[in-house]
């Protein structure tokens, strides 16, 4: 009996020991350096108040946190998805400055802290002076660049890139070197600018090359896209659109291939300014496509003369000229680059198109259906004359050597936003009654008027079987409400109305909610009845 009650006794203090050590852990799992309003108030009642310190660099783990000097704040991306808070420790990383926290932030709740942008108190001081400056919480990853010119000084940059994942006290950052500029036709004119960086390092041979790194769960590549997102009031749009096209059509024409843009979303520094929210792109390039040697893709780049109707292409005069609005992005520059857009061409506006397009094969009609499918649900109005990558994969069996498959790019214009055609300060507006349009593309149009092998019929049983799967009304609406509540229970979308306030923002996702439901409904009509389409 002694030793049955010795036994539980050891158990008893076993559990006990276990259950103070695990209090004690999650007592102690975060650490704020000197919390103590005691001696806050100390270091300012004995030293000078002063606006503002050469303090800009503080530490968490070891690693240096994005500043923006404009509002004395520290930005530190955090796991917005786990309620319980990371393991933290902050110093100053200039040695001549001291931090103390008037309070431990973490005993609140930590979703609550982010959402909200909390500013917690941090009092830096040195000898003489102290000064107040801010720490802030957010739920996005953040990338923090340096610049050799200035951020807004100049179209070209070169500096260090900072790549800080919401996982990084756990697992570091990523770092290169790089070199960047300005991107997009329209969108350069925004005071928001959007830019493509390009990854280096210093080879062993002394020389500059491409560096790839894999960063926030995207893949390993040394090109990369900041877009600015400058003109959608939700800052949805583009990324609805991908994940719409994730679902219906990017892999599904190829499995060794994926047609189409990929984005994250980010928050961006700049030479301690803070700059916004950004999507982060991959590229829709050569590793992207998975082209081989032989293969092209064609961006449309502009409308050219091809809109509505096809007509013949005039080729260039050499091959770096552009052919009715296009230009090649991958394959080799050699003469007859633009072999496969001409023979396309030839095929299309052949009277007999019919008959050499099913003897050719240069069309891969299910990619076609695909995108003419996706288009119309986006209400993708642009990429009929620009926005769409021309892909012509090799293929020694067919006539003409070449197959042609789609993929959509710069997706800010759908879902009821439309150029509008005037200079202003967003050049987009919102227009519900584009909710009954058909989206006229050409190429598309011509197999689905001809039912050219019962393209129809094709269009209308992928369309319904999308539906009832993987785009139904439930699925589309929640991923809406996915990415709104990414943007702003991060933080992310209040800070960039602050910073852009003269730039558009939503109070929330309801009308994109309205117009994505009611877009859809009206395609349930007309894709099963084309006559109701086309009145």
């Amino acid at each position: 009996m002694r030793k049955r009650f010795l036994v539980l006794g050891s158990i008893l203090m076993l559990l006990g020991s276990f259950l103070l050590i695990n209090r004690l852990q999650v007592k102690n799992f975060t650490v704020f350096n000197q919390v103590s309003p005691k001696r806050v108030e100390e270091v300012k009642s004995s030293l000078n108040r002063v606006e503002e310190l050469s303090f800009t660099a503080l530490l968490c783990n070891e690693i240096r946190v994005p500043f923006d000097d404009a509002t004395n704040t520290f930005f530190v991306p955090l796991n917005m998805a786990d309620a319980g808070w990371e393991k933290m420790e902050f110093v100053s990383g200039q040695p001549e400055y001291q931090i103390l926290f008037q309070e431990d932030v973490t005993d609140e709740e930590k979703q609550e802290v982010i959402a909200s942008s909390k500013k917690i108190e941090l009092v830096v001081f040195d000898r003489q002076s102290w000064a107040e400056y801010y720490v802030t919480f957010t739920g996005l990853p953040v990338i923090d660049l340096s610049t050799n010119e200035g951020f807004y000084a100049s179209e070209e940059i070169t500096g260090t890139a900072t790549f800080l994942d919401t996982d990084f006290t756990l697992y570091g950052i990523e770092q290169s070197a790089y070199n960047g500029h300005i991107r997009g036709n329209t969108s350069r004119m925004f005071p928001k600018k959007g830019y493509k960086l390009n990854l280096t390092y210093i080879n062993e041979y002394g020389e500059e090359d491409n560096n790839k790194l894999s960063v926030f769960g995207m893949r390993k590549d040394d090109d990369w896209i900041l877009h600015a997102l400058y003109n959608d009031d939700t800052k949805i749009r583009d990324r609805l659109s991908m994940e719409v096209w994730n679902r219906m059509g990017a892999k599904a024409v190829s499995d060794d291939s994926y047609y189409g843009p990929k984005m994250t979303y980010v928050e961006v520094f700049a030479d301690n300014q803070y700059c916004g929210l950004y999507g982060l792109m991959e590229p829709v390039d050569g590793k992207q496509l998975n082209l081989a040697e032989e293969d092209y893709s064609y961006k449309r780049k502009n409308p050219g003369s091809v809109r509505y109707k096809y007509e013949k292409f005039s080729e260039p005069d050499n091959i770096y000229g552009e052919i009715e609005g296009f230009e090649i992005k991958d394959g080799i520059m050699e003469e007859d680059a633009w072999m496969p857009m001409a023979n396309l061409s030839a095929v299309l506006t052949h009277d007999e198109w019919k008959e050499k397009l099913a003897k050719s094969q240069i069309l891969n009609e299910d990619s076609v259906i695909r995108m003419w499918i996706f288009i119309q649900m986006i209400t993708g109005h642009d990429h009929t004359a620009k926005n769409m990558y021309y892909v012509a994969k090799y293929d020694d069996d067919l006539k003409y050597n070449y197959q042609f498959y789609f993929a959509p790019w710069d997706m800010d214009l759908t879902w009821g936003n439309v150029s509008v055609g005037e200079v202003n300060p967003y050049y987009t507006a919102f227009e519900m009654d584009t909710l009954d349009n058909r989206v006229y593309w050409s190429m598309a149009d011509m197999l689905i008027d001809e039912n050219y092998h019962q393209a129809k019929d094709r269009a209308r049983e992928l369309y319904n079987q999308l539906r009832k799967t993987v785009l139904t009304d439930q699925v589309v609406d929640e991923i809406i409400q996915s990415l709104d509540h990414e943007l702003r229970d991060s933080g992310a979308f209040a800070r960039d109305k602050m910073r852009w306030p003269e730039g558009i923002h939503a109070k929330d996702a309801s009308v994109l909610r309205k117009y994505a439901k009611e877009r859809l409904n009206y395609l349930d009509l007309a894709i099963n009845d084309f006559d109701y389409f086309e009145e």
